[in-house]
């Protein structure tokens, strides 16, 4: 899993008790904070018993923060988890039996946004944009790690919409195995 941060101090507790709360604590998780100036930086150095490898430093913006996440990255698989999200109790647990029961390479999971589940992966969507075809970048989607070696990492020439421009080139091509999966995971 991979946070990137920026004065996020107010909500990232929330996302940390979260990890805390899941009924599978055996997970790599990587922490990205671009020089934060509130309590960002204390709140991820005391985490040191979720975190596994954490840095603050001035970065370009969020896709280059992520693509520094996904570097460090160790585990066959990550998740992209806002500062903001939080992860149902079996999330962890529920993903990793996903991989292992289906061997795919991007899995879509439901995600609850305002009290709605949205759910599904819908390829057919394409054409409307990466939110038309999955429930959700952060939190709703596993992606097999080693993508990026064929498909590079977020774009910087895409300041706004890097995730999307990475989303539609993995779920649309033929060679990645997406499934969707039947539970919430945050």
């Amino acid at each position: 899993m991979v946070t990137v941060t920026l004065n996020a101090e107010g909500v990232l507790p929330h996302l940390f008790a979260s990890l805390r709360a899941q009924s599978d604590r055996s997970f790599e998780y990587v922490v990205i904070d671009g020089a934060s100036q509130d309590g960002t930086w204390n709140l991820v150095q005391e985490a040191g018993d979720i975190v596994t490898y954490a840095v603050s430093e001035p970065d370009c913006g969020l896709y280059d923060a992520l693509n520094k996440a996904i570097r460090r990255v160790r585990s066959d698989y990550y998740v992209v988890l806002g500062a903001d999200d939080t992860l149902h109790p079996d999330a962890i647990r529920n993903y990793k039996m996903a991989a292992q029961d289906t061997a795919a390479d991007v899995i879509v999971a439901n995600v609850k946004i305002n009290n709605r589940i949205r759910s599904g992966y819908r390829p057919n969507r394409a054409w409307l944009g990466h939110s038309a075809m999955i429930t959700s970048h952060s939190v709703g989607m596993l992606i097999r790690s080693n993508l990026h070696d064929r498909f590079g990492g977020y774009p910087m020439r895409y300041p706004v919409l890097a995730d999307g421009y990475i989303i539609k080139k993995l779920c649309t091509d033929a060679t990645v195995k997406t499934v969707a999966a039947g539970f919430v995971a945050g």
